[in-house]
Parts: structure tokens; sequence; C-alpha cells
């Protein structure tokens, strides 16, 4: 299967946070991105991927 790249625009800070708890966790943000992708894509027999909240739009309600 060829690779292609894909490019879409996020909020500064949002992206510096995920980049840094990527590296937090010893792991490569890009390859988080593409597993979760897949996941959400292909999900498991049974179970149905929940978009993220769009009254917090992705990030957790603030407490």
């Amino acid at each position: 299967m060829s690779k292609v790249t894909f490019n879409f625009r996020v909020e500064e800070a949002l992206k510096a946070d995920f980049i840094k708890k990527a590296k937090e966790n010893n792991r490569n943000a890009s390859i988080l991105l593409r597993d979760f992708m897949q996941e959400y894509a292909n999900p498991a027999p049974g179970t149905v991927p929940q978009p993220p909240d769009p009254n917090t739009q992705g990030r957790k309600a603030a407490q």
C-alpha cells in the first residue's frame, strides 16, 4: 500500500501539549496519530468508535 501525507490544522497549544505528552510516554506523535486513525477506521469487532464531545472540542471538560 502506498503512503501519502495527511496535513491538517490544529491549535498551536494543542499540538504542543500532544507532542509533550507523547514524549513523556516515550511515544512518537506521528505513530500515535496513525494508531488512532487505524483504530477509528477499523474498530475491533463489537466496538463502535466514539467521536470527541463537540462541546469540549476533543479536550477534557474543565472540572
